[in-house]
């Protein structure tokens, strides 16, 4: 009897002290590559355009399959990038013969100014990794600041930076930029 007056009593302290949990703080990302069991590295690239912030993200959300470049499709029949712009929308490729991948899945909105993101990369796709996406477009001047960062955790290698930060770069001053610029 004294063992499930005592489960009783414990359970009704967990239920009264579940509103005052104490988080343990968690230590920042190191910019490098973190060794051990996962790793993870976080990659920001910014472009400067010359266009008002509400034409880049109309651009950037309804106009992917214009920006994005067709060489960074993971499937060999894909033609097109679509972004749902909407929680639980999706970023992904696809092609006409139905095949299709999906990037991401928005997990937040903020309409006009950023888009999170989050997806996971199979095995076949350079994984197992979990990757987070947040794309922002913000006044700069009289045009935007458009900014990419992206935070890969899992199998991540010691050039999976330098390859993110390449395809970002790809990405936004030779795709996203042109388009919103009239180029």
């Amino acid at each position: 009897m004294k063992k499930k007056q005592a489960v009783k009593s414990a359970s009704k302290s967990a239920s009264r002290n579940a509103g005052a949990q104490s988080v343990a703080p968690v230590p920042p990302p190191s910019a490098s590559v973190a060794e051990g069991p996962g790793k993870w590295v976080v990659v920001e690239h910014a472009v400067s355009v010359a266009a008002a912030p509400a034409a880049v993200w109309r651009a950037m959300v309804s106009q992917a399959d214009r920006w994005w470049n067709p060489g960074f499709f993971a499937l060999p029949t894909s033609k097109r990038m679509t972004i749902e712009p909407r929680l639980g929308g999706r970023m992904y490729e696809s092609g006409d013969d139905g095949s299709a991948v999906v990037w991401f899945t928005v997990t937040g909105v903020q309409p006009g100014r950023a888009l999170d993101l989050l997806g996971h990369l199979s095995p076949a796709f350079g994984g197992p990794a979990v990757a987070m996406l947040r794309l922002e477009v913000e006044p700069e001047g009289a045009g935007s600041r458009v900014k990419a960062v992206e935070t890969r955790v899992g199998a991540v290698d010691d050039d999976c930076a330098r390859c993110t930060k390449k395809g970002w770069s790809v990405l936004l001053e030779g795709g996203l930029k042109p388009l919103c610029e009239g180029r």
